[in-house]
């Protein structure tokens, strides 16, 4: 997947990373490596076309989670990203695999609720007088436009590229949420 990327930044095409609960710490790979691909570890306020537009992975919006909460702090640690330094990478996605899927068959209901405290985060955000809300973390494509005070704004959360293989793109002003075939 780094390639394809990658193999899209030389064809001119402007991308930008936020970090989620299984990749953190990639600012090293995707900026310093001399990539020059930004990475923000949390969100990013960025400017399209004009449009104010707020960019985040979406995990920090349910406030509520205090368990996952914890644990994000623990995995984000720099005490937790020396002992893992030392673990095959193989081995890290994994568990990593291993865990995503255990949650998601545990609690199948999350999936749900949290897009509903995206969708709530994303109309707080709009009052806030943002144009576009843009999340990742719920795994569930979608793209939704509301017209409010007589302006449009956007919510989209991404969905993901290995069940969905959905990805948004920002073209002459407009949003599209998008698959690719593997």
């Amino acid at each position: 997947m780094i390639e394809k990327l990658i193999a899209l930044k030389n064809a001119g095409v402007q991308i930008s990373l936020c970090e989620g609960n299984h990749d953190f710490f990639s600012r090293r790979l995707f900026y310093k490596k001399n990539l020059g691909i930004p990475v923000f570890p949390d969100s990013a306020v960025i400017d399209l076309d004009g449009q104010k537009t707020l960019v985040a992975h979406g995990d920090l919006v349910d406030r509520e989670n205090t368990g996952y909460l914890m644990l994000r702090r623990i995995l984000r640690s720099h005490l937790f990203y020396r002992m893992q330094q030392n673990i095959p990478s193989t081995v890290l996605w994994t568990l990593a695999r291993i865990s995503s899927n255990t949650s998601r068959e545990l609690y199948p209901q999350v999936e749900e609720r949290l897009f509903r405290k995206m969708l709530e985060f994303a109309m707080d955000r709009f009052k806030e007088g943002f144009d576009n809300v843009i999340l990742g973390h719920s795994h569930k494509p979608f793209l939704k436009e509301f017209v409010i005070a007589g302006r449009t704004k956007t919510f989209v959360t991404l969905g993901d590229w290995m069940r969905h293989n959905s990805y948004l793109s920002f073209e002459d002003g407009k949003f599209s949420l998008l698959y690719y075939k593997t």
